[in-house]
């Protein structure tokens, strides 16, 4: 089994990083999503919307892996009571499972 990520490792920080650019890449796109609304183009806009709703759901999933990674009832270093941390693991894991279900109905209907 692997260690536990600490809370202040290069491997944690380096992960809310990519979960921060993810974000930011997503309200670049709704940005040119309203840019382009206003200029009428309903080409770009729907390239658009598909790159947000995909932006949007691997924010989801990685926020759901950072809760299974804070939340772990498994670990002891943890500022939050046992229940608490159950429902945030458990929430973490269903916000998974929701995003791999999207992506896997999305690449049924392109097949």
């Amino acid at each position: 089994m692997a260690p536990p990520i600490k809370y202040n490792s290069i491997l944690l920080n380096a992960f809310l990083f990519v979960i921060l650019i993810v974000k930011i890449a997503l309200l670049a796109v709704i940005v040119l999503s309203i840019y382009e609304d206003y200029k009428g183009n309903k080409d770009k806009q729907k390239i658009l919307k598909n790159q947000k709703d995909k932006l949007h759901h691997i924010f989801t999933l990685l926020m759901g892996v950072l809760l299974i990674i804070l939340f772990n009832p498994i670990s002891k270093d943890n500022c939050v009571t046992d229940e608490s941390k159950v429902f945030l693991f458990v929430f973490g894991i269903l916000s998974i499972l929701g995003v791999l279900k999207y992506f896997y109905d999305e690449s049924i209907l392109v097949i």
